[in-house]
């Protein structure tokens, strides 16, 4: 997970953390005088229950912290992933950023290819790997495109922002 702090502040800080208390302790070593609670940012890929599952567990931590934690949960393409319970004080923002591709397809087709013996330069895994690599892009399009989003984040003023890498 990299921590950025956001650009209403001064500074930046570029961290990667391994587990989400390591987060919470990021948090708390930053400069505050007034010992004020963070208003923070999570964007969290719903591409598999692994990613949203690692957020929860940073927004859980840094809400039992103090501090005011909303989580983007960022879809990538049309799937349904079985739901992950967050603690209900931590505020939830569904984000789409899909342009049509069909996420059970390509789960499906990362499956064979992961747990079966198919190598690397094999079409299909080739096919897979320009089908993920397009996703992020086109993905990245129409999330920035998508201006109620944007000002979401814009108007929120969010003090730090963590990003899933």
């Amino acid at each position: 997970l990299k921590i950025a702090e956001s650009r209403y502040r001064t500074n930046i800080l570029r961290n990667v953390v391994n587990s989400p208390k390591e987060a919470a302790k990021v948090v708390s070593e930053l400069p505050n005088d007034d010992k004020q609670r963070y208003k923070i940012a999570i964007f969290a890929p719903t591409m598999a229950n692994s990613q949203v599952l690692w957020n929860k567990r940073v927004g859980e931590e840094l809400m039992k912290a103090g501090h005011d934690v909303t989580i983007y949960m960022m879809h990538f393409f049309e799937k349904k992933n079985a739901k992950v319970d967050i603690d209900s004080r931590i505020r939830i923002v569904q984000v789409n950023g899909s342009y049509g591709l069909d996420g059970e397809a390509l789960m499906s087709g990362q499956a064979k290819t992961a747990f079966h013996d198919i190598p690397m330069w094999h079409a299909e895994s080739r096919e897979l790997m320009t089908t993920f690599s397009e996703l992020l892009w086109k993905s990245c399009g129409v999330f920035i495109k998508n201006k109620e989003f944007l000002a979401h984040v814009e108007s929120s003023k969010y003090d730090i922002a963590f990003t899933h890498m």
